[in-house]
């Protein structure tokens, strides 16, 4: 059922802005502020790098804001399965809500940084990057998975539970919504080294090349994740069965989690890698399932209400480990060591 929206006139504008007060849920605006804080940390970590002579994260940053950039575009005028509540700023005739831009580069970005840190280079071929690609389509998978699991139940959005292409739910979550996150992050570090990091080990390039690889990198990860995700969607509809594309949705994220465990067990971890990010990320949707979880109370329950609860709270403890514990120790360790 699609949301009543406090002000209508706002379809009529490309941007509107609420009053964080009027916002239907306190947890809308921190929200906002939490999402759009990890992409800044993301951005002055590619500052940083680029200013060490590594411009790849920063190029990767915004190579995240110009996907999402045309990914919505393109959604919002051939799809409506979804509807995003109001927030603070609503862009695009009060469909695009303004964090949902910060989103992509608050989780594409730790991605990137975990692919290199699991030993994606510029050299070798496909088969040396794929096996980082796919321990970071679990980590991101694992980090959005969190954010999505708490999104319907607390109103950030609502989903259309009756559409074909939604099938099946996990809860609240169609299993096409963890597809989609996986592909992504299974696109991106591929995708970015061979557009941004594969051609910057020749030399350095003018701010003219890295704006056009930068959209060159947005629209081919746009195309890659299409390409991967539609024949598993495709699949299941021409099936009639939904429980079918379910099925191959969860054997893809099992076999990436036993490449990202036999890939992280073997990897050292970098302190330079944007976890304060995911740290902050981590912390908020933590919060709100502990939270959750205790204004729902146990009471020998065990229904699909609570079960989902503490499949989301699962989700951030694994995002946690893969993306903020390693480097938190090394960090630790460098800085013992340095005194």
């Amino acid at each position: 059922m699609k949301p009543t929206y406090l002000h209508p006139e706002a379809t009529q504008h490309l941007i509107w802005f609420n009053h964080p007060t009027t916002l239907a849920h306190w947890s809308l605006p921190v929200l906002e502020a939490v999402v759009i804080l990890c992409a800044l940390i993301a951005l002055w970590h590619g500052w940083q790098r680029r200013r060490a002579g590594d411009p790849t994260p920063l190029a990767v940053w915004a190579s995240a804001v110009a996907y999402g950039v045309i990914l919505e575009i393109i959604v919002y005028n051939t799809v409506d399965n979804f509807w995003h509540a109001e927030f603070t700023v609503m862009l695009y005739h009060n469909r695009l809500p303004l964090y949902i831009m910060a989103l992509y580069p608050a989780v594409l970005c730790p991605v990137w940084s975990l692919a290199r840190g699991l030993g994606l280079t510029a050299a070798g071929g496909l088969r040396q990057a794929l096996q980082p690609a796919l321990a970071c389509a679990f980590a991101g998978q694992a980090l959005y998975a969190g954010f999505d699991n708490l999104g319907p139940r607390l109103g950030w959005w609502t989903w259309d539970t009756s559409h074909a292409t939604l099938q099946p739910f996990w809860g609240t979550v169609p299993a096409t919504s963890y597809l989609w996150m996986w592909t992504l992050c299974l696109c991106t570090p591929l995708v970015a080294r061979w557009m941004l990091l594969r051609p910057q080990a020749d030399g350095p390039r003018p701010l003219w090349w890295w704006a056009l690889r930068v959209l060159g990198c947005a629209l081919a990860m746009n195309v890659c994740v299409v390409g991967v995700q539609t024949p598993v969607t495709l699949v299941s509809l021409a099936a009639g069965q939904p429980l079918l594309g379910g099925a191959l949705i969860f054997g893809l994220s099992a076999w990436s989690a036993a490449v990202c465990v036999k890939q992280v067990r073997h990897a050292v971890p970098s302190a330079e890698g944007p976890w304060r990010g995911p740290l902050l990320w981590c912390g908020w949707h933590g919060g709100l399932y502990v939270w959750l979880l205790a204004a729902q109370g146990w009471n020998g329950r065990a229904d699909a209400a609570l079960a989902q609860l503490l499949l989301g709270l699962g989700w951030v403890l694994v995002a946690w480990v893969l993306l903020v514990r390693g480097p938190l120790q090394t960090g630790r360790a460098a800085a013992s060591v340095t005194a």
